[in-house]
């Protein structure tokens, strides 16, 4: 079963009670066993918009339509390169990634990360947004960890999370330190020292 996610935009004036039913419809179809599922989110235009925001359309909510619609063009296309071309943006490849990984152009984005391990490779996500923007993530390829890959690197594991904890507690203690130290520089003696 299809689940389709719905970006509603109910506007101003009759759009706010025009989009009542559309939900009422919304809910109908979902409440059947069969057929296509759908998901929705909603955001402000016209007036409620600029009352709530000082702006018409905010630029998260053009990026959320804008990449709802690219979702929904490179998902079902064969060739998602291509699609997402056509939709004009630029797909980009990167390496592989760890759960706790950076993607470049898009930082540290736990919920893309999240949707992209939950994906199968080959598989396309809606659209997911960020803190610097919205993403579509297709997974190309997937490497499972297994047991005997954690086992060769728990050595390893161990040590860099007891450095991560020394580093932590150091940068704790110093920056505790430095709050309780007063310290002046005796700018005579540092100049007779630099020989200025």
């Amino acid at each position: 079963m299809a689940t389709k996610k719905l970006l509603l935009l109910p506007g101003d004036g009759i759009g706010v009670e025009t989009m009542a039913e559309v939900e009422r419809l919304i809910a109908f179809f979902n409440s059947r066993k069969n057929g296509v599922k759908f998901e929705t989110e909603a955001d402000l235009v016209g007036g409620a918009a600029y009352d709530a925001h000082g702006v018409a359309v905010t630029d998260d909510c053009v990026a959320k339509a804008k990449a709802a619609e690219v979702a929904g063009k490179v998902k079902g296309a064969s060739d998602f390169d291509k699609a997402a071309k056509a939709a004009g943006v630029e797909p980009k490849t990167t390496d592989l990634i760890t759960r706790d990984g950076q993607i470049p152009d898009l930082g540290i984005a736990p919920n893309v990360l999240a949707t992209a391990f939950t994906l199968p490779a080959g598989a396309v996500s809606d659209a997911i947004p960020t803190a610097n923007g919205v993403a579509v993530v297709k997974v190309l390829e997937k490497t499972e960890t297994t047991d005997s890959d954690f086992s060769s690197l728990k050595d390893s594991f161990r040590s860099e999370i007891l450095a991560d904890r020394r580093n932590q507690f150091f940068g704790a203690y110093m920056g505790k330190a430095k709050q309780k130290m007063k310290i002046s520089v005796d700018r005579e003696a540092l100049n007779r020292t630099m020989g200025l």
